[in-house]
């Protein structure tokens, strides 16, 4: 897990320090409202099928200490395997009948996830801007 953030901070230094051209999309978004029996059963279906593609990820389920029947599942959206920040869905279910999904879902990504350095690259160039401190 160290390696790999520390390969994903070496790769933004590193883009900062050679200031290559980095452009920003922002991908539209879909406000997601779920609570009749349609749009439950079209977002169930749609939460499910994600999460078994890679779509979504299952960040947390959570029983209701108020409610035990109750359950809380919250999803985050990836995109070839990169979260999104910002982009998750909350099914409410209760004895695994969703009651209410809600949440916002990225639309249309289009964004390329291929790294451009690996992680011995990043560390070079820590290196260069920080000197040797900057490793560990």
């Amino acid at each position: 897990m160290r390696s790999t953030w520390l390969a994903c901070a070496s790769a933004a230094l590193a883009l900062l320090a050679f200031e290559l051209p980095v452009t920003a999309q922002r991908a539209s978004t879909l406000q997601v409202r779920a609570t009749t029996t349609a749009d439950l059963r079209q977002w169930d279906t749609y939460v499910t099928t994600n999460a078994r593609s890679g779509g979504l990820r299952l960040r947390t389920a959570d029983q209701d200490p108020a409610l035990p029947a109750r359950t809380i599942e919250r999803f985050d959206q990836l995109h070839d395997g990169v979260r999104i920040w910002g982009a998750d869905i909350v099914r409410d279910s209760e004895t695994g009948i969703p009651r209410s999904i809600f949440g916002a879902i990225a639309a249309d990504v289009q964004v390329d996830t291929t790294p451009q350095l690996d992680a011995q690259a990043g560390t070079d160039a820590l290196l260069r801007l920080f000197g040797a401190g900057a490793v560990e």
